[in-house]
């Protein structure tokens, strides 16, 4: 985890002014920036915004090594479910009020997510994300089957059903 500009692909933008960098790289900087000094307590506030699909599946994937080998707690705010997912434990705030305070598999096993299910017009090799699933295909996020396409654009998928997180109706129930 040393090499942080080679993960995020930043090499190229060490000599770049701040104010000529796009939010997707503005952000890839200051993640890199927070992990310099190896904290013991990593305090985000939406750290994925502005990142593409690739660079958040890199910064997921490094989060997870973080945490796991320095033993840190990650203590982070965010709109976006997979931020969410790299936590163990969710807290749901309303207008400053604590509206809820559980695990992430209890909230998963409540108002968990669901693969998406889609056919295309010719056989897929299961890959990392994307499994045979009878007559269909399963695949488990969006950004996953989004990432497959633009890789093999000749797939056409079809017939895509989806039951998605349903943290609005999670909300709704929170919410006087």
């Amino acid at each position: 985890l040393k090499n942080y500009d080679e993960i995020f692909e930043a090499q190229t933008l060490i000599d770049v002014p701040t104010r000529q960098l796009s939010l997707g790289q503005r952000m890839r900087c200051d993640l890199i920036a927070a992990l310099l000094h190896n904290p013991s307590i990593l305090l985000l506030d939406e750290p994925s915004i502005g990142l593409d699909l690739r660079a958040k599946a890199q910064f997921h994937g490094c989060l997870r090594r973080y945490t796991d080998s320095q033993s840190a707690t990650l203590l982070m705010s965010s709109h976006d479910i997979e931020d969410i997912e790299l936590c163990e434990r969710v807290l749901i705030l309303n207008e400053g009020r604590l509206v809820l305070d559980t695990t992430l598999d209890a909230l998963n096993a409540q108002y968990g997510r669901h693969p998406i299910r889609f056919t295309c017009t010719q056989a897929i090799l299961e890959t990392d994300g994307i499994k045979k699933d009878g007559d269909h295909y399963r695949c488990e996020s969006w950004a996953k089957l989004l990432m497959f396409q633009r890789k093999h654009p000749e797939h056409h998928i079809e017939n895509i059903r989806d039951t998605p997180f349903r943290l609005g109706e999670l909300l709704k129930s929170l919410m006087p």
